[in-house]
């Protein structure tokens, strides 16, 4: 493919594959931008389920303007098959970050839970649930801010299109437990899986690991996370209480007695005090999210102070 043109597109180099199709480096002839462009592999464009879901995905990147999510450009047709023309993000994924460096600072790993947390609140007002967040769709620029991207399988509000009960949609490590169990999602499941995220960048591991697909989703549904206090004493206290909250197994239950019986009964939602002083209400709503980023942003001073020792990491 390399130096093929997709319409007004050059093909310059492969940037990645994934399990639908390929990313491509490319320049925009007309304009010498340079853009990326994803192509569905060519066994997969005859079949009409995963064409339906490449193109939803265009329509979704359409609806959304927003700096922490991968803008779209154009979308073109080649041999049969159509190509998303997006933003390119010059930097790495989170993925390969964690694999360089095990694990980020607290204050590093708070910026970027941040940044994801207003990009969610932006698809979230639109209607749209991502529910496959996950390192892998985390693109962080050469300043290292983040930008999402990958809304193949987004759950739109009022969308027509239906998952069949009892089928898993999402990343087995990442999922959220109603996810795991086949069940229609809310904002409340990008919170969780957001969770999982944060929690593998403060620990340098996702919290529920087993030798199967199946195994990891009942974790997700039966187990609780070992506390992150456990994988390091020095991580601050307030900003890993968010992350526990954030993987409460219940998206959303009427407030229920504090203690540590009813740990598993919580519905996700930040704790009770930094919640009230971020002005986010006691379930998970779309409208909390602005709430959970004013908590993480108050977090500064213990995440600076309570991180590994020396300066905070730089970006990628």
């Amino acid at each position: 493919m390399i130096g093929t043109r997709v319409g007004r597109y050059l093909i310059t180099e492969e940037l990645g594959r994934g399990g639908m199709g390929v990313v491509y480096k490319a320049v925009q002839t007309t304009l010498n931008r340079t853009v990326a462009v994803k192509m569905l592999f060519p066994h997969l464009a005859t079949h009409g389920e995963y064409m339906a879901r490449f193109r939803r995905e265009a329509q979704t990147l359409a609806r959304l303007a927003h700096e922490g999510i991968v803008h779209i450009y154009d979308v073109e047709e080649f041999e049969g098959s159509s190509c998303i023309i997006m933003e390119f993000v010059g930097g790495s994924s989170l993925t390969r970050v964690l694999a360089r460096e095990g694990r980020l600072s607290p204050a590093r790993a708070r910026d970027l839970a941040m940044a994801l947390v207003a990009a969610l609140s932006a698809a979230h007002r639109q209607g749209i649930v991502h529910r496959d967040i996950k390192p892998d769709d985390i693109l962080l620029t050469q300043d290292g801010r983040p930008k999402l991207t990958d809304f193949g399988i987004a759950h739109i509000r009022g969308d027509n299109v239906q998952t069949r009960t009892g089928i898993m949609l999402g990343t087995p490590y990442y999922m959220s437990p109603e996810q795991a169990q086949g069940r229609p999602v809310t904002p409340a499941s990008d919170l969780y899986s957001l969770g999982i995220v944060l929690y593998e960048m403060l620990s340098g591991q996702v919290p529920f690991q087993a030798p199967d697909s199946l195994a990891v989703a009942l974790q997700h549904l039966q187990e609780e996370p070992r506390p992150l206090t456990e994988c390091d004493p020095n991580l601050p206290e307030p900003l890993c209480r968010i992350v526990h909250r954030l993987l409460a197994k219940n998206p959303e239950h009427p407030a229920l007695p504090e203690g540590p019986d009813r740990a598993d009964q919580e519905p996700r939602r930040l704790p009770p005090e930094l919640a009230e002083a971020a002005g986010g209400g006691r379930g998970v709503q779309p409208a909390a999210l602005p709430g959970a980023r004013q908590a993480l942003h108050a977090l500064d001073g213990d995440a600076n102070r309570q991180g590994r020792g020396g300066p905070e990491d730089p970006g990628p």
